[in-house]
């Protein structure tokens, strides 16, 4: 993946270090058929694979970065020596020092403390563990030699354990926090009020709160959310938080459809767009967005996640409709490599 996104020789030696000696050794135990019970099945994807790779485009390059998360799994978590999977990523997190020149941890020790229950919770271990829960994953947004580190939080349990709702939790953390200045706290507000006035059909479900592992200043908070409404309209009205950002321009919104109909292959009529996606009864189904906010910013940001894994008619079907929206962008590999050519190569 680095290679084709034109990642320099010494650029990729470095990160194949890191991600050889202190990711792909935390990842737990082999995979087998067996069916183990202590087996640690984490929440990272679908088929409880610890671990997902992408590529990222934006407007300042036609190339992409190169981006992975993780959940480090250690060989004994979900035993009772370890029965949330406490130790393996602050192992991972300390780790990163050496190629993560801009760490910076005040935050994940104020969110670590707020929003991970450890093995003292109300609960007993033995409970705990019997079908353990993700907690914390880790993320690395790679450089040309170094790389930025996110942290990703479940607050499931810890809000379970405190009888809290995770949006409950999560915006008492925020507003705990010293940096917590009103433009910090009015952005939260705007979201909060937003989550709190759907109606059962429309429910906005909080399932994640993420970071950046910088300074504060330059840190953003992502609160994540999932709907289960798969409208086109549906997915506007979250994105603007029901107007109350800034309406999205006629381009953007044009750009969002075509987005739409070629990762799901719906065709760019009024009428196919008004219908939601195939019904999918999955844990993941449903449409995953976050909302940012950010220390001076006047007014959240949202993004959106596009579940293809349930929505899409093939892999090939997405990589080929992917591939030509971004080339109408400019947005390709290394070389001019088409994104589909890419992957075809991956595979």
């Amino acid at each position: 993946m680095m290679r084709l996104a034109g990642y320099p020789e010494e650029s990729q030696a470095i990160h194949r270090v890191f991600f050889n000696e202190h990711v792909a050794r935390s990842l737990g135990p082999y995979p087998t058929k067996m069916k183990d019970r202590l087996l640690w099945h984490s929440f990272m994807t679908d088929d409880h694979t610890p671990l997902e790779m992408s590529w990222s485009w934006s407007d300042d390059s036609d190339t992409p970065v190169v981006r992975y998360a993780a959940e480090p799994i250690g060989w004994l978590a979900g035993t009772a020596s370890d029965p949330l999977n406490s130790k393996a990523t602050v192992v991972c997190l300390g780790d990163t020092l050496p190629w993560a020149p801009s760490l910076d941890l005040k935050w994940y020790k104020h969110f670590l403390r707020s929003l991970v229950a450890d093995t003292k919770a109300e609960q007993s271990p033995r409970t705990l563990a019997a079908e353990p829960p993700s907690q914390t994953f880790i993320a690395f947004d790679l450089e040309k030699e170094s790389m930025t580190v996110k942290y990703y939080f479940l607050p499931a349990l810890k809000s379970t354990v405190c009888h809290k709702t995770n949006l409950e939790l999560i915006e008492e953390s925020i507003l705990k926090m010293p940096e917590a200045d009103n433009s910090l706290t009015s952005c939260l507000d705007t979201i909060t009020t937003y989550i709190r006035s759907q109606t059962p059909d429309n429910e906005l479900h909080v399932e994640i709160f993420a970071i950046d592992c910088v300074s504060p200043a330059d840190s953003r908070l992502k609160i994540y959310v999932r709907s289960r409404n798969t409208t086109f309209d549906g997915m506007l009205d979250v994105m603007t938080l029901g107007g109350r950002t800034s309406k999205f321009s006629d381009e953007t919104v044009g750009s969002l459809r075509e987005l739409w109909c070629a990762c799901f292959s719906v065709e760019n009529t009024t009428e196919a767009m008004s219908q939601p996606l195939k019904n999918k009864n999955h844990r993941t189904g449903g449409l995953l967005y976050y909302f940012e906010l950010k220390p001076g910013a006047k007014m959240p940001t949202s993004k959106v996640y596009l579940p293809v894994r349930h929505y899409a008619e093939s892999d090939d079907q997405v990589a080929r409709g992917l591939s030509e929206y971004l080339l109408k962008r400019g947005k390709c590999l290394n070389g001019r490599l088409p994104y589909y050519d890419g992957v075809a190569k991956l595979w």
